[in-house]
């Protein structure tokens, strides 16, 4: 299936906004509804575009965030809060499924 140029725009736009608050709970009805295009179209756009589904595409920003903020020196507790986990092995289980090795191989040496 393909999109079109408007909606591959859309579909930017919408990537822009889920990396620019990623902790917010996005849903695709609801964006679907603002931004005027089908929940099907962005559930397929967001899989052309990035190769994934829409769920896993918020998880990987997410945990693209955390592992920057890592190495800026957050502490794994502090980002199990802010990224609303409810342990530090959930959001460990989460981080693998992004990258190969846990949040704590992406600490500063410095801080360890």
């Amino acid at each position: 299936m393909k999109i079109t140029i408007a909606e591959r725009k859309i579909i930017d736009e919408i990537c822009t906004a889920i990396q620019s608050d990623c902790l917010k709970k996005w849903e695709v009805n609801e964006l679907s509804r603002q931004y005027h295009i089908s929940a099907f179209k962005l559930n397929t756009g967001i899989k052309i575009v990035h190769g994934c589904s829409f769920k896993q595409y918020i998880l990987e920003v997410q945990m693209h965030q955390a592992k920057e903020k890592i190495k800026k020196g957050s502490s794994i507790y502090d980002l199990v809060i802010e990224f609303g986990y409810s342990s530090s092995y959930n959001f460990t289980r989460a981080f693998r499924k992004v990258f190969p090795k846990p949040p704590t191989a992406y600490i500063p040496i410095k801080n360890r």
